[in-house]
């Protein structure tokens, strides 16, 4: 699935286009954690549940949201990771991740193909 082909298709897309996407995300940060744990340790908090999101994208964020609420128990904090593309390259994303319950920002940019 190619990042940008589904940012376009934004006015078209399906629950099932959601989950693809929803899953694409979860897998580059996967991905980076896999080779960064000490990232993962010093910012994500203990048990919590992490909720992706696409700047700029209003609907992918409600139905992120309501997944991440439907899957989560009142003891978790809600860690948000907020993926953008860059503006140097269409295929690029990057992520920045703030814990929602706390609006602090953590300071991480990374880029993936």
């Amino acid at each position: 699935m190619s990042w940008s082909k589904e940012l376009k298709k934004r006015h078209k897309r399906t629950h099932e286009d959601f989950r693809q996407i929803h899953t694409m995300l979860l897998a580059f940060l996967s991905g980076y954690i896999s080779q960064n744990p000490e990232w993962a340790f010093e910012n994500i908090p203990n048990n919590a549940m992490i909720q992706v999101e696409l700047a700029g994208d209003s609907k992918f964020n409600a139905w992120s949201k309501e997944l991440a609420s439907q899957n989560r128990t009142e003891e978790q904090e809600v860690f948000v990771i907020v993926f953008r593309s860059t503006q140097d390259h269409d295929e690029k994303i990057e992520f920045h991740p703030t814990i929602s319950s706390h609006h602090k920002a953590i300071t991480a940019e990374n880029t993936f193909y």
